[in-house]
């Protein structure tokens, strides 16, 4: 006679996805969208570590650790890009921002005939 959705005295029970790897996953690959960039990526870095710490310590009944490793990777990749990216932008708005003062200040000294 079979019994149905029992399992044997001592089985483990099958192994699942852990939800906050595949939620690192998809929040690294959004981490290179503008504007929610750095909220992905911060996200990203947070479940994905909170991710492989709670799969490793699961003793196998929680599996996932290739999606939260890159979900970690693709988050810290996407915040060092928005960096360097930021910074790139404040410079040039910096430098376009003194050039056009020192524009100004030429026409200024220049007498109106």
């Amino acid at each position: 006679m079979e019994q149905t959705g029992t399992s044997a005295p001592g089985a483990r029970p099958a192994p699942r996805t852990d939800g906050r790897a595949i939620a690192a996953l998809i929040l690294g690959i959004f981490s290179f969208a503008p504007m929610v960039g750095w909220i992905c990526a911060i996200l990203a870095i947070i479940f994905g570590a909170v991710s492989m710490k709670r799969i490793g310590t699961s003793g196998g009944t929680l599996t996932g650790k290739p999606m939260a490793v890159i979900g970690l990777i693709l988050g810290i990749l996407g915040l060092v890009i928005g960096l360097i990216w930021s910074i790139v932008m404040i410079v040039g708005m910096t430098a376009a921002a003194i050039e056009g003062f020192e524009e100004a200040l030429v026409l200024l000294a220049l007498p109106l005939a």
